[in-house]
């Protein structure tokens, strides 16, 4: 996996150039976050609830998007096409991949001093 394919280094200047050194702490506050949101995706999942699913995962795609997160935020575009396609259909592997994709984006970001 490429760095490119995983972060949007084009938006990462963009806020680097606006936030300065604070750059770092937003990403330090997104990545604090994280790991409730996906155990929440995990327990909408389970529960079945569906629309609450989806808006979750489209506040997560929103968000991952906009900080550069290119691979999370792609992987969650999926996500949100699977559900509008099929909404009963299995996401555990799709949420499998985003919970990866969120390991590797983390090994990216400490490459680039932003964690």
């Amino acid at each position: 996996m490429t760095q490119s394919a995983l972060l949007n280094m084009e938006t990462i200047e963009e806020l680097k150039g606006v936030l300065g050194d604070n750059v770092t702490t937003l990403y330090a506050k997104f990545l604090n976050n994280s790991d409730n949101r996906l155990v929440e995706l995990n327990k909408l999942n389970a529960s079945n609830d569906t629309h609450a699913f989806k808006e979750l995962a489209h506040t997560i795609k929103g968000e991952t998007s906009n900080i550069g997160l290119a691979k999370i935020a792609n992987l969650l575009s999926e996500l949100e096409s699977q559900i509008l396609a099929d909404p009963d259909a299995d996401k555990s592997e799709k949420i499998h991949q985003i919970q990866s994709a969120y390991g590797e984006t983390i090994e990216s970001l400490k490459s680039h001093g932003l964690v």
